[in-house]
């Protein structure tokens, strides 16, 4: 061996050499990797928030298109009763236009899906002047005498308690009554029996003469399962839409009034609805109530304050986003106005409002991913950090130390 490599002066200066050198370099190693933790701490944290800010941008644009496409579609059924206004008074021509209109209805039977044509309207008809259906088409076929009522009196119109023909032969040539949307409630026992909430929006206009007398009204019933289909399928966390969202996940989108009575839910039993008499129910004002009384939203509070706090602002015309807590989720939703300002419908409140609303776990499912994705680099990083050899630790008797 050549003399100077047995040097204890070499061995030496080479062990400070080394140890000035590695030691440095052991500190900012050490110093990178917390870094890069924190680092990648920071970014989960900063993904979490940009991902959630476009996810809820995201969202209330869906509930303001679904919004303007429900307000769409109510003055498009304003043209049809425009329509039938023009007609000939004679069952032939209406049950033509009743069979003419029809739209899908996408719906889960006995575990399948099914698409559906049906009718967009119960029942059309033309009553007299003294409040005497004359002319009614339902269910597809003209109505016999024996079928044919006398609707100048609320307790003889199909809910028991309808005033259409009251309001409608009150108004001017050309203005168009709607009702809000009626039907008999439903409870949780009877929901839960398979039963399910069957109601109808109400549009008449009048008839008048040459010589400017009441010369009838015209009445459409839009079947109600039409107007729920607008939200009755949407699922936030998701692009695509599904036959029958579960609600039990807490992801599903509903169609409030303007009185804040819901119209459209998933689960039937929260919808607004008549006892079987046609008297109006209550609404729930406590949790036990829930699935026996029909729901008011503004009157949620005793669940939720900020969940009964967006009727007041979509009211007055605002969209926006809100979290609150329902049936054990905590709850993103965005909520929207639904702008048709027809019949008793004024601005800024228009029609209702529509509320798509996400389960927080889920709304936040895909930062989530990227925030696993990035402490996942950084594990690998820290790995292999450890696996480099390290100078003696703290003036010890050598050896190598890991992370």
């Amino acid at each position: 061996m050549v003399p100077w490599l047995r040097s204890g002066i070499f061995r030496k200066t080479l062990f400070f050499i080394l140890m000035v050198a590695l030691v440095p370099l052991s500190v900012l190693g050490g110093l990178t990797i917390r870094s890069t933790g924190e680092a990648g701490a920071e970014a989960t944290a900063r993904s979490r928030e940009a991902l959630d800010a476009k996810s809820a941008e995201a969202l209330e644009l869906r509930a303001n298109e679904t919004a303007r496409a429900v307000a769409d579609f109510l003055y498009e059924r304003e043209a049809d009763l425009r329509t039938v206004a023009l007609l000939p008074r004679s069952a032939d021509a209406y049950l033509a236009f009743y069979r003419a209109h029809r739209r899908e209805v996408w719906s889960v039977e006995d575990g399948q899906e099914v698409r559906r044509s049906i009718p967009l309207y119960r029942e059309m008809a033309y009553v007299d002047p003294a409040g005497q259906e004359v002319i009614k088409v339902l269910d597809e076929h003209v109505a016999g005498v024996e079928e044919l009522r006398d609707v100048s009196h609320p307790a003889h119109t199909l809910y028991k308690s309808e005033t259409y023909f009251l309001e409608a032969r009150q108004l001017r040539s050309g203005q168009v009554y709607i009702s809000h949307v009626t039907g008999f409630y439903v409870n949780q026992a009877q929901f839960e029996a398979g039963q399910r909430f069957a109601g109808v929006l109400r549009l008449a206009t009048p008839l008048f003469d040459p010589a400017g007398h009441l010369d009838g009204v015209v009445v459409l019933a839009l079947d109600s399962r039409h107007l729920e289909e607008f939200t009755a399928h949407i699922v936030p966390t998701e692009e695509s839409l599904a036959a029958a969202p579960d609600p039990a996940t807490g992801n599903y989108a509903y169609m409030i009034d303007d009185l804040a009575g819901t119209i459209g839910h998933p689960v039937d039993h929260l919808q607004w609805g008549l006892a079987p008499d046609g008297r109006s129910l209550p609404y729930a004002t406590r949790q036990e109530e829930l699935g026996r009384l029909p729901v008011r939203l503004d009157q949620l509070g005793f669940a939720d304050e900020n969940l009964a706090s967006i009727h007041g602002r979509a009211i007055q015309g605002e969209a926006g986003s809100i979290e609150y807590f329902w049936a054990g989720h905590d709850k993103f939703a965005a909520f929207a106005p639904i702008p048709y300002y027809g019949g008793p419908y004024k601005a800024p409140a228009g029609f209702g409002w529509v509320g798509i609303s996400a389960d927080q776990a889920s709304f936040h499912r895909q930062a989530t991913l990227v925030g696993e994705a990035i402490q996942g680099r950084v594990r690998t990083l820290t790995t292999v950090a450890c696996a480099l050899p390290h100078p003696p630790y703290r003036g010890g008797k050598g050896g190598w130390r890991c992370c």
